[in-house]
């Protein structure tokens, strides 16, 4: 980690982000939510509450410690070029 990168801040969408009983950053199952396509999870991480969803194969009970990762994140500077970055994102 560079320190650059310990000063951002992540973003990725809750169905990329990846939920196992192995290896990642630790967490914590706060909530379960069985929908139509996929399994949504509430996870404790840090001092952050995550939203998760994943297909139903993968089973956590509320409570359950889990791991997370995060294969393609993206970083961002906080509070810093906020404008230029939603532009950035709105282009296709």
């Amino acid at each position: 980690w560079s320190s650059d990168v310990c000063s951002s801040d992540l973003a990725t969408r809750p169905n990329t982000i990846e939920i196992n009983h192995e290896e990642g950053y630790r967490a914590k199952v706060v909530k379960r939510i069985f929908l139509t396509d996929f399994t949504e999870y509430l996870v404790d991480v840090g001092e952050q509450v995550i939203r998760i969803q994943t297909p139903h194969r993968n089973m956590f009970r509320q409570g359950d410690d889990c791991f997370l990762r995060f294969p393609s994140p993206m970083w961002y500077v906080p509070e810093e070029n906020q404008d230029e970055e939603r532009a950035r994102r709105m282009i296709i």
